[in-house]
């Protein structure tokens, strides 16, 4: 049996994908600021905060096809 996406997932899977598109400059404007002035471990992990959103956007969507 093949996994099938319901609308209202997809539905809230675009709402949720423009929210953090719209909040993006804002996000990397907070990490600018915060890796000026941290170490450099807490200056990467700041960085991968967006990219991990979108993988658990992603990742969220499978799982509720599933």
């Amino acid at each position: 049996m093949r996994a099938e996406l319901q609308l209202v997932d997809a539905v809230m899977g675009f709402f949720v994908l423009v929210a953090i598109l719209a909040l993006a400059p804002f996000t990397y404007q907070f990490i600018g600021m915060v890796s000026a002035e941290s170490d450099p471990l807490t200056a990467l992990l700041m960085q991968l905060i967006p990219p991990l959103l979108l993988i658990g956007l992603v990742v969220s969507i499978g799982v509720s096809a599933r």
